[in-house]
């Protein structure tokens, strides 16, 4: 480009006019939404190459996507880059949606949520179209809110649902050992952003604990450094000087964890205080009211009393103590005098005189004992005795027995005398002196005749007589006459006389019972057995049994079986049975010189007998001396 000429002057050639440089076509011109790159040359001059490509999530609408440089220019035009569209998508039922369905193009969203509260969004609420026109991901669905049956370990679901519906309630209980982590009933809801069908809370079950602050609060000390506690176990608590466990308002205790996860006591002291203000009966009403502390452990209040009334035992203050103020109680009507003083068992030493004032007092020693000397103060118009003196016992005389230890001549209250009975089994009892009685005294039993209603009795001989029944009276027991003994006191074995027309005792119904109800007798037989008779009746003073036998009554449930068989030179070690229930088992036992060859027991199993081979096989006798030699594997006994 340019024009360039070379002029002879002086015999030189000499340049005029620009030097020719190669054309430049300028910048090709920028595509929307895409980029080029330099092909050819090294910048945008005749010969030289763009290629353009569209940005991601664009296509190549023109023909070409190249530009030229050329003598008159860039030829061609701007090549066009559209934005790639993803397919239209129908809106599902019960959905609605945020973003186009139908003309999104590269990086828009579509958010999808179900209309009804009831559903729940079923796949991902939310689709992205991307560079290749294509939606990534599926279109999600509603459906209605379910929650399972929920496995919860260490626990179990009550009841057989295997699906519940939003709003329902899920019914629970954890395993012995176990509690619930969370009170609250479990409540199938949708939760979150994207509605997911949950329970909430989450039923879960947890070992059941009981659970210590450590470190422990103020005032509080605890006999570990634990602070988890399996039931039954139990922890002790110390308050400090000025604390308690208000409960119980001690200042230790022992807290055990029950099986609920609580403590019995809540193992946490508190500071001792009392009640805001004082009881206000019978109090004057004064500034002092208005000047009252904090009511600590310690803490002191003036007070004053109403008219009539004064502070009892001459208190200047109420005082806060465990036990609340005192003194008990702040005012007190004037206390009357006491009466001239009279303890019982005991004679007044000093202090005697005309008339007694709250706070006198007097001393006095008991008539009995080691006569020392006690003191009684005149409180509330009444005497208050430090010790009480008891009366003496008499000696003592128990009918039919003799002491054997502990005779004296003066009984005072906590000696004992020990004492035989002179009949019966001689049995001995111990008696104590106690307020000037015997106490804790024994009969000796002594048996007498005892009347017998509708009969009569003969004896006794040797602690036992001899009864029947009057006319048209009969025993309970069917004999016509019996025998009862004196034992400790009482007749044994004595039986009733009943009207000839009634049936006496039930009969002994073997593996099973009968109860009298109604007059008729209910039968019912132990486990493994049953019966076809549930009842008997009386008639004529007879249980009716005709065509029924009493030891087969109760019948075994199942088929029992006969004896088992017999095997030669062998027993059986169990009682001998006319029939044996199913279930039931015999073992064998070979005669002496013999031995067991197979199985040694067998099981009855629904009327037979399993099979097996048993048999008792005799030892070999020792081989004559001199008749064989052995080397080796020498036997005291052999079998065949």
């Amino acid at each position: 480009m340019g024009f360039y000429k070379l002029i002879c002057s002086e015999g030189k050639w000499e340049p005029r006019g620009s030097i020719c440089e190669i054309k430049s076509c300028g910048h090709p011109g920028d595509a929307a939404f895409g980029d080029f790159r330099l092909e050819k040359k090294d910048d945008f001059v005749y010969g030289s190459q763009v290629v353009y490509e569209c940005q991601k999530g664009y296509h190549m609408v023109s023909r070409s996507n190249i530009r030229r440089c050329q003598a008159e220019g860039w030829d061609g035009v701007v090549p066009v880059c559209e934005a790639i569209r993803c397919p239209s998508i129908p809106l599902p039922d019960g959905m609605q949606v945020v973003g186009d369905l139908d003309e999104a193009t590269f990086g828009n969203v579509v958010q999808f949520s179900c209309r009804n509260n009831n559903h729940v969004l079923e796949g991902s609420p939310v689709l992205h179209c991307n560079e290749n026109g294509e939606w990534q991901g599926t279109v999600p669905k509603c459906k209605e809110i379910k929650c399972n049956a929920p496995e919860i370990e260490n626990g179990r679901v009550e009841g057989n649902r295997q699906e519940y519906n939003k709003d329902d309630w899920l019914s629970f209980h954890c395993n012995n050992g176990y509690k619930k982590v969370d009170d609250r009933p479990p409540k199938c809801q949708k939760l979150g952003q994207r509605g997911n069908a949950e329970w909430a809370p989450t039923p879960a079950c947890k070992e059941t604990t009981c659970e210590l602050s450590q470190p422990p609060p103020t005032g509080t000390t605890y006999s570990t450094q634990n602070s988890v506690f399996s039931p039954r176990q139990t922890v002790r608590v110390t308050c400090g000087e000025k604390y308690w466990i208000k409960n119980t308002k001690t200042t230790v205790a022992v807290v055990t964890c029950k099986v609920d996860g609580e403590w019995d006591i809540r193992p946490v002291c508190k500071e001792v205080t009392c009640s805001a203000y004082l009881p206000e009966e019978n109090l004057s009403y004064s500034t002092y009211r208005n000047t009252w502390g904090r009511n600590r452990l310690g803490d002191t209040v003036n007070y004053g009393c109403a008219g009539n009334y004064e502070r009892t035992d001459g208190a200047q203050h109420a005082t806060c103590t465990r036990d609340g103020w005192t003194p008990k109680p702040l005012c007190r009507v004037p206390s009357a005098p006491c009466q001239h003083p009279h303890f019982e068992n005991a004679d007044i030493t000093y202090g005697v005189k005309d008339s007694y004032n709250r706070n006198d007092q007097v001393q006095y020693r008991c008539q009995t004992g080691n006569r020392e000397t006690f003191t009684a103060t005149c409180r509330e118009g009444a005497w208050t005795e430090s010790t009480r003196c008891t009366a003496s016992c008499p000696p003592p005389d128990f009918q039919d027995a003799d002491i054997t230890h502990g005779v004296k001549y003066n009984y005072i209250s906590g000696d004992q005398v020990r004492y035989q009975c002179q009949s019966g089994n001689r049995e001995t009892f111990t008696a104590i002196c106690k307020e000037g009685t015997w106490a804790d005294a024994k009969m000796c039993a002594v048996c007498k005749i005892p009347p017998i209603e509708h009969g009569f009795a003969v004896g006794p001989f040797n602690n036992v007589i001899y009864y029947s029944c009057n006319e048209n009276y009969k025993l309970s027991t069917k004999s016509w006459w019996d025998e009862a003994t004196c034992v400790n006191g009482e007749w044994s074995a004595l039986h009733p006389c009943i009207v000839k027309t009634q049936c006496g005792e039930a009969p002994v119904i073997p593996n099973g019972r009968a109860t009298t109800s109604s007059g008729r007798l209910e039968i019912v037989c132990d486990e493994g057995y049953r019966t076809e008779t549930t009842h008997l009746t009386c008639l004529n003073g007879e249980w009716d049994l005709v065509g029924i036998e009493v030891e087969t009554i109760c019948k075994p449930a199942s088929t029992p079986c006969q004896p088992p068989p017999s095997v030669t030179n062998a027993v059986i070690k169990k009682t001998y049975q006319k029939e044996y229930l199913s279930e039931s088992s015999v073992t064998y036992e070979c005669r002496k010189d013999y031995m067991m060859n197979g199985g040694e027991t067998i099981r009855c199993i629904d009327g037979a007998w399993e099979k097996k081979t048993i048999s008792c096989v005799r030892y070999c006798e020792n081989l004559e001396d001199g008749k064989l030699m052995i080397w080796s594997n020498v036997k005291e006994t052999y079998m065949e």
